[in-house]
């Protein structure tokens, strides 16, 4: 009996240690189970990720390689402009976009984006934002409006660089969808707080407007492989700006509603002049009353708030009241009249009102149209909307000198009877075309210009006139040429607002040495106004050029310094580097070889440890990396002047044009070489 019970408990025990046994396993199998399931699912999660920057990566190589394109075509287009039908100062500024635009998107993928900070007029860099947007646009019909906080500070500390780019990318973007629309730029700020503040800027248009899906891709690089076109790169380089120098940048659109973009950007103040006081220029002259007649409101508005801080009275009147004459003219000191009602009937009738009364008549126009009426004689100041305060501060102090006494207009001698000044307004010399620069060979000039579409277009004026030219990009530069490099120059050319160091100063530190006295400076401004003449005389400039270039204008000042003048032309041979064509280069770098070395060395950054890793890739059969890099490549290399190298990158991609990526092992031996090769170039050049 106990021996039957002992088997009995042996077995119930053999049971129980089975069962236990089972749980486990299915304990370990449940187990096992969940966490291959969730490896899994993160596998696919990190799979997704990499699937998705490698589509990145191959969507931003097919924009290089489409703006590469781009550049391409333009210059075709450059040596045959008939076929486009378009003038070559357009075709200059889309290859100078495209080009630029290479440049920066290299240094965002480099991560090598440099920060500027620096004090700036901010109603300057509204006057270059103006300028630039007048360049890259013609005859469109696209009403630009500013709209800036009355208390926005006079000056501020910050990357004026990269916020004008930001700006000025957005503004474009808004401008080609709204071609017969409005856009407006609203400006405001907080109080500043410890000489901080952040500025909101809203950009908004009357486009047709996007959807929720479009909304969210606005910002990303994007290829049209069915029109070869590339779309987003503007906005896609204003986020990357945005972030990179503190700011947030956001967009809010629905289907006919059009587009609002919401900028904020910090900055610091300058509390010593803070909002510049008006205060005394409407106490003396501020009594005077204006009429401003826009066609369009939101011009006129803005016309409105530039001219409210200088007079009392400022009066709106729109079609109706014109047409119907409820309006008497003779009743106001100063008209602001649109372009369009200028006509031989209305002509007759100012003329009749402007003879009997002491009367001012400023015109404006769009920074898009042409200026019809420059040669009205009834017009005392023309003006060009959009506009901002400080070009209304020149014009009021114009207008308020004209009325105490007349500028002395005559050209008299500098103190020591040889250089002569000229105060007025420079006249055309008549039949002038480019060819006609070739009179002034030989002779040394500086232009000081930060902006580079003024760079290239005097540039592309000038590149065949055989003058020796050196382009500093503001007075800074200027000086050290002077003075620590001891160049000798027959002329200068001097911009008035720039970064880093302004024209005047450079102008009046050049002038404290006794050696430049012979030196002819000529300024170079948009804001050709009564006080700032002044200034630039008390400076001891020569002679003023005003924006837009007018080359018959640049002929006479140049014939007036630079005619007696008879040099060598320079027989100094361009550097020769093998595989590197180094004028070539310069020239796409908008003529400024600064800006050539810089792109050299971004390149040489980016791209020098690929001569050991696409060997690699290729022994890897990792193809979509090495077509990747060919692609990014392709545009730089020619823009550099690399052909050699080039010829090298072209090849290879032709084999993943026509699926033979197996004959690219030659290239383990040859892309390696080459590219080492490049590079001691690069470097050969560069300590030139």
């Amino acid at each position: 009996m106990n021996e039957s019970s002992h088997i009995v408990t042996n077995s119930m025990s053999d049971i129980y240690l089975l069962i236990v046994i089972a749980l486990l396993c299915i304990f370990i199998v449940v187990v096992y189970s969940y966490f291959t399931s969730k490896i899994s699912k993160q596998n696919e999660h990190f799979l997704d990720i990499s699937q998705g920057i490698k589509d990145r990566e191959v969507n931003q190589n097919a924009l290089l390689a489409s703006i590469s394109d781009d550049i391409y075509r333009l210059t075709q287009n450059l040596l045959e402009p008939h076929k486009e039908n378009k003038p070559v100062s357009v075709i200059e500024n889309e290859i100078l976009n495209s080009a630029g635009n290479l440049r920066e998107l290299l240094k965002i993928k480099s991560n090598k984006v440099r920060i500027y900070s620096e004090k700036f007029n901010f109603s300057h860099m509204l006057g270059d934002i103006s300028l630039h947007l007048a360049s890259s646009f013609r005859d469109v019909n696209t009403e630009v409006v500013f709209d800036i906080d009355s208390n926005m500070p006079v000056h501020l500390y910050g990357d004026v660089l990269h916020f004008s780019r930001i700006v000025n990318n957005i503004l474009e973007f808004s401008i080609r969808a709204t071609p017969y629309g409005k856009v407006v730029l609203k400006v405001s700020c907080q109080k500043p707080i410890n000489n901080e503040i952040v500025m909101n800027v809203q950009i908004s248009d009357t486009s047709e407007g996007m959807n929720a899906e479009e909304c969210h891709t606005l910002f990303d690089l994007s290829y049209d492989e069915e029109t070869n076109k590339h779309t987003g790169l503007r906005l896609h380089i204003a986020k990357k700006l945005t972030r990179v120098i503190g700011g947030t940048i956001e967009v809010e659109s629905e289907r006919g509603a059009g587009n609002t973009f919401d900028l904020v950007v910090p900055m610091e103040v300058d509390t010593s002049l803070y909002v510049k006081d008006h205060s005394v220029f409407k106490k003396e002259y501020g009594n005077k009353r204006v009429l401003i007649f826009s066609e369009k409101p939101a011009t006129g508005t803005s016309l409105e708030n530039l001219f409210s801080p200088f007079y009392k009275e400022v009066v709106i009147v729109g079609n109706e009241e014109v047409d119907q004459r409820k309006i008497n003219f003779a009743d106001y000191d100063i008209l602001v009249l649109d372009d369009i009602y200028f006509n031989p009937i209305n002509n007759k009738y100012l003329a009749s009102i402007k003879q009997n009364n002491k009367m001012d008549i400023v015109a404006f126009n769009s920074i898009f149209l042409e200026n019809v009426e420059e040669g009205n004689e009834l017009i005392d100041v023309h003006l060009e909307m959009p506009s901002n305060l400080a070009r209304i501060d020149e014009l009021t102090d114009n207008l308020a000198a004209q009325e105490e006494e007349s500028v002395d207009s005559t050209s008299v001698l500098d103190p020591d009877g040889k250089l002569p000044v000229c105060r007025e307004s420079i006249e055309e010399t008549g039949n002038i075309t480019v060819e006609n620069f070739s009179h002034f060979k030989g002779s040394r000039l500086l232009i000081v210009e930060d902006n580079l579409i003024n760079q290239k277009i005097l540039m592309s004026v000038l590149k065949k006139s055989g003058m020796e030219i050196d382009i500093a990009n503001h007075g800074q530069e200027a000086l050290d040429l002077l003075f620590i490099e001891k160049k000798k120059y027959d002329i200068v050319l001097m911009d008035i607002s720039m970064p880093v160091m302004d024209g005047l100063i450079a102008t009046q530190h050049i002038r404290q040495n006794q050696a430049f006295n012979l030196l002819p400076i000529i300024t170079f401004t948009a804001f050709a106004m009564g006080a700032e003449i002044e200034q630039m005389f008390e400076a001891k400039v020569n002679a003023y050029l005003t924006k837009p270039l007018n080359i018959k204008k640049l002929y006479t000042v140049f014939n007036m310094f630079l005619g007696n003048i008879h040099r060598k032309v320079s027989l100094k041979k361009a550097i020769e580097i093998e595989g590197l064509d180094i004028e070539q280069g310069i020239a796409w770098a908008d003529e400024s070889e600064v800006l050539y070395k810089e792109t050299l060395k971004e390149f040489v950054s980016v791209y020098k440890d690929t001569a050991d890793f696409v060997p690699k890739w290729i022994k890897e059969e990792r193809y979509d990396l090495v077509k990747g890099t060919c692609t990014e490549m392709q545009g730089i290399l020619g823009m550099m002047g690399a052909y050699e190298m080039k010829e090298i990158v072209d090849s290879m991609q032709k084999n993943f044009l026509y699926s033979n990526e197996l004959f690219l092992d030659k290239y383990t031996v040859i892309y390696p070489e080459k590219l080492k090769k490049l590079m001691l170039a690069i470097e050969q050049y560069l300590r030139t």
